[in-house]
């Protein structure tokens, strides 16, 4: 609660191996029900803020070769990019919310 300081909610999803990955950046959809995180574990997650359940997984592996460190929404809320951060093939990649596929690769 920004009032009390207090935890309202605790979104866990995120693992490597055994342990819990580390979070390098969370961001809020416009519409403020859903919020994505991005995990050390190269996995972007779409929670449901209200029921704080996991929605959907958009997976790096297989599209990368390094690990993003950033992740944005766009201001319609129908595609997240991530990219930056430690990607050696120098790509972000746009991915779809209808589909849950990567739906670009860019590459800089």
């Amino acid at each position: 609660s920004a009032t009390s300081g207090r935890r309202l909610l605790l979104l866990q999803g995120h693992v490597h191996g055994t342990r819990h990955a580390g979070i390098f950046e969370v961001q809020v959809f416009p519409s403020g029900d859903k919020v994505i995180s991005l995990g050390r574990d190269r996995i972007a997650i779409v929670w449901d803020v209200a029921a704080g359940r996991e929605l959907q997984r958009f997976n790096q592996q297989g599209h990368i070769r390094g690990r993003h460190t950033v992740v944005r929404v766009f201001p319609q809320g129908d595609r997240v990019v991530t990219g930056v951060g430690q990607a050696l093939d120098d790509a972000a990649i746009v991915w779809d919310m209808t589909s849950g596929e990567a739906a670009y690769h860019l590459r800089y």
